[in-house]
């Protein structure tokens, strides 16, 4: 009998939940994406009217996938480091010397709002995160104007994690304060404020950008939104968290077309 139970449960999957999240900015085109996860790994399939081929990204082991089945090959990168990508090429601009970026006057303010309703069905909890820097940019040695950012980002969070942690979720909600994160301590200080404030997973994050130079070039403020909807609980076949067979890894630079 033990071997038609096992054949059954292979075929029925394992429990895990399937969600889509919609990244919504004030100009230009939305990011959609359906998730299916299993509490420990994930896949990412993106809106075919976005994609150009079949690529898709897995979440295993503290990592991010990137698979590129027309090249029949994969990227692989910490999720950590995918997180802050766009700081990370800042970072390193910097350290070449063409750019430097200096960030000072960091502040970062957390805060605790209360219950913040249903979400996705489930309810929530309404935190706050507020960012005031300013940074200064020098190319080729010249200084250029002082900049200086305010960044609010809500977040509507349940109480205990749910769900397998979505890098790309905490990439694109990071986009706003990406100046700062040329400067390490500034990312230090930004990690651990999130952390000690998202002590559950993320529903819906609202970004909330203003960009002050004392001039004409002023921005702002921009919103983005990010939520996730339609989350039900599923069966999910193991299989689609697998990298394909035959396919190679991609060495040198992570390549991902977004």
């Amino acid at each position: 009998m033990l071997l038609p139970i096992v054949t059954l449960a292979l075929l029925q999957g394992v429990p895990g939940h399937r969600y889509t999240f919609r990244m919504t900015p004030d100009h230009g085109d939305s990011v959609v994406a359906t998730v299916r996860e299993d509490g420990r790994n994930a896949r990412i399939d993106f809106d075919a009217r976005r994609q150009r081929d079949d690529e898709y990204l897995l979440v295993r082991d503290r990592q991010l996938i990137v698979v590129h089945p027309d090249a029949g090959e994969y990227s692989v990168v910490e999720d950590s480091t995918f997180e802050r990508i766009a700081g990370v090429g800042l970072q390193a601009a910097s350290d070449v010397g063409v750019v430097r970026f200096r960030v000072h006057d960091a502040q970062l303010v957390p805060e605790r709002l209360g219950p913040g309703g249903d979400v996705a069905g489930l309810p929530t909890q309404h935190v706050r995160l507020t960012e005031e820097f300013t940074v200064e940019v020098r190319a080729f040695g010249m200084r250029g104007d002082a900049v200086r950012m305010r960044v609010v980002t809500d977040y509507w969070v349940t109480r205990e994690p749910l769900l397998v942690h979505n890098p790309l979720v905490e990439m694109l909600s990071r986009l706003g304060s990406v100046l700062g994160q040329a400067d390490p301590v500034f990312v230090q200080r930004q990690t651990a404020a999130r952390r000690a404030l998202l002590a559950g997973t993320p529903l819906r994050i609202v970004v909330t950008t203003q960009e002050t130079a004392g001039d004409e070039h002023d921005r702002g403020p921009e919103v983005q939104t990010i939520e996730i909807s339609d989350l039900t609980r599923t069966q999910v076949d193991p299989a689609i968290f697998r990298i394909p067979e035959g396919f190679s890894r991609h060495e040198g630079e992570f390549s991902w077309r977004f």
